[in-house]
């Protein structure tokens, strides 16, 4: 069963230099990934940077991490669960009554988080 996550979330995942330049020259890089991105699935002209928004729903269909040395040999999956294990942050998709949408936002920044 394919990961769901956001876009904010996957490009938090996608530009974290501590997994994917470990050792700080280009280490570690993707190939073949399939993401299914408000239900389309997505080609290889899609770019995760320029593209996805941070509201977007996504599914991680596939793809493969590798490392240079050999220490990264993983499905894209298994990297970004590992990646958002050790976050200390989480990344909601909130489905919310439009008059109570102020209040929600209210209640998140209050208790320490982001809107987008």
């Amino acid at each position: 069963m394919p990961t769901k996550t956001t876009g904010a979330e996957l490009k938090a995942f996608y530009s974290d230099d501590e997994f994917w330049n470990p050792n700080g020259a280009d280490d570690v890089w993707q190939e073949e990934l399939e993401l299914e991105v408000n239900g389309v699935v997505k080609d290889d002209s899609f770019s995760i940077e320029m593209d996805l928004k941070p509201e977007d729903q996504v599914r991680i269909m596939a793809g493969w991490v590798q490392s240079t040395d050999g220490s990264v040999d993983l499905s894209f999956e298994t990297y970004f669960k590992r990646w958002k294990k050790q976050q200390d942050t989480a990344y909601l998709s909130v489905q919310a009554p439009k008059d109570k949408l102020d209040a929600i936002r209210a209640a998140i920044i209050a208790a320490g988080g982001k809107v987008a």
